[in-house]
């Protein structure tokens, strides 16, 4: 939205003849910041920027007549991530260790699945005239809401059934700057909507695909193995939906204030009852089926509160959990998905410590690293450049184990797909007799162990 409300700025400012500096600096500045909040923005925002500056200034040749005007376009598309990348190369030490090419790039679940749009999250109680059947997976997930849908709807039935009067209505509000706009940010949405459906987009259970020449990233993929870093390209289509929204809200607002038949004002009023109970039910369901948290809530601790009891965590370096869980090197053979009960517990025990969880689940972490940490499990104990670090940092490491993994009760080495991650799932059975680990708390089938690095 903030993009958005940027590109109205711009616009109204230079059909206004006013500066655009400051306007274009404070978003640079926005755009940068927002990139760390999540790195996906980038982008998104650049693509959306750059897009809607290229559907304004290029048909006509306008940035041949208006060379700051194009210039303000390319600063704001570009420099945003000029800057975010140097942030980056200056503060991140492992980055050289990091993957160019990363997997993933065109993964199924991670492109936008068009019914999505049509497709109601399972919270929301009102249902669009046609519905997909088939399960959207959550990045997929781009649900327009009743309000868009069935203002579309009634546009449509206008349409059919009151063409003269529609098309007339259309005409005039044509020739207004908002729906000028309007037309720019459409044209901007679409391409992120073409990106988000990846450069192969399959139908009828993948027996046909469809090369996507349209995608933006069709192009950068060639240009630049980096771009596979943007692989989740369903989030592209977050634009349209705000477009598409606002197209509906501002269509409207122009007809309320400019039409005469009463029946306008029922239709609007309808159209707001959709907006209520999509958001009544959006907000009961983060209100209420969200909570409590359980890495916070010390009540779904159970298991966990004697052992933070029994530890000083000062004496402690860092958390080891056992049978032990690494996502997001990258690389496939190094990835041992985590057990949900097992992560929630470490997560919960770092967070009541402070202290560092030697397991990971994250993504864009270097293999190198992966391979290093995996050592812990060798019969020969740690790589030595890793024992040396740990062993120089004074203080043992706190070892977390759950025997349900190894009494039977839960076979998570034979869910194991990969031979490397049950290989690691199983070397952590004897662990606590091979590395002659002290044992501190029992709470249940959860243990916790001192482990000296020598």
């Amino acid at each position: 939205m903030l993009a958005i409300w940027g590109l109205l700025r711009i616009y109204d400012r230079q059909q206004a003849g006013q500066p655009l500096g400051k306007t274009v600096a404070g978003l640079v500045v926005a755009f940068t910041l927002i990139s760390f909040l999540h790195l996906y923005y980038l982008p998104l925002l650049g693509l959306l920027t750059g897009s809607f500056f290229a559907a304004w200034l290029l048909p006509t040749g306008r940035w041949r007549k208006q060379p700051r005007l194009t210039l303000a376009g390319a600063v704001l598309t570009g420099l945003p991530i000029v800057l975010s990348m140097l942030i980056i190369r200056v503060i991140d030490r492992y980055y050289s260790l990091r993957l160019n090419d990363p997997t993933g790039f065109n993964y199924p679940a991670w492109k936008l699945q068009v019914s999505a749009l049509l497709q109601r999250y399972s919270y929301q109680t009102t249902h669009f005239i046609i519905e997909p059947t088939t399960y959207i997976t959550q990045e997929s997930q781009a649900y327009l809401g009743a309000f868009a849908l069935f203002g579309l709807v009634g546009l449509g039935v206008a349409w059919l059934f009151f063409r003269p009067a529609t098309t007339q209505w259309w005409k005039a509000w044509g020739q207004t700057a908002e729906r000028k706009f309007m037309t720019l940010l459409g044209i901007a949405a679409l391409i992120g909507l073409l990106g988000s459906v990846g450069t192969v987009y399959d139908l009828f259970d993948g027996q046909y695909h469809i090369t996507n020449y349209l995608s933006p990233f069709f192009y950068l993929h060639k240009l630049t193995d980096k771009a596979s870093h943007f692989r989740t390209v369903a989030r592209f289509c977050w634009p349209f939906f705000w477009f598409v929204n606002l197209f509906v809200l501002v269509g409207l607002d122009y007809w309320l204030r400019t039409g005469r038949h009463a029946v306008r004002w029922w239709l609007a009023a309808g159209l707001i009852v959709l907006a209520y109970v999509d958001t009544r039910d959006t907000l009961k369901f983060y209100s209420r089926s969200l909570v409590p948290n359980t890495l916070t809530n010390l009540a779904n601790q159970t298991e966990v509160n004697p052992l933070v009891l029994a530890v000083r965590p000062e004496d402690y370096q860092a958390i080891l959990p056992v049978p032990y869980y690494h996502v997001g090197s990258e690389n496939i053979d190094l990835t041992l998905d985590d057990d949900d009960p097992h992560s929630r517990h470490t997560y919960q025990l770092a967070l009541r410590t402070n202290l560092p969880l030697m397991a990971n689940k994250m993504s864009r972490t270097p293999p190198e690293h992966a391979r290093l940490l995996r050592t812990i499990f060798d019969p020969a104990g740690p790589a030595p450049e890793l024992r040396q670090q740990l062993a120089a940092n004074g203080k043992p490491v706190l070892v977390f184990f759950d025997q349900s993994y190894y009494d039977g009760s839960n076979d998570l080495a034979g869910r194991q797909t990969n031979p490397h991650a049950k290989q690691l799932v199983e070397a952590g059975a004897p662990f606590p007799t091979n590395q002659h680990l002290t044992l501190v708390a029992e709470s249940g089938k959860l243990r916790l162990y001192r482990w000296d690095v020598r």
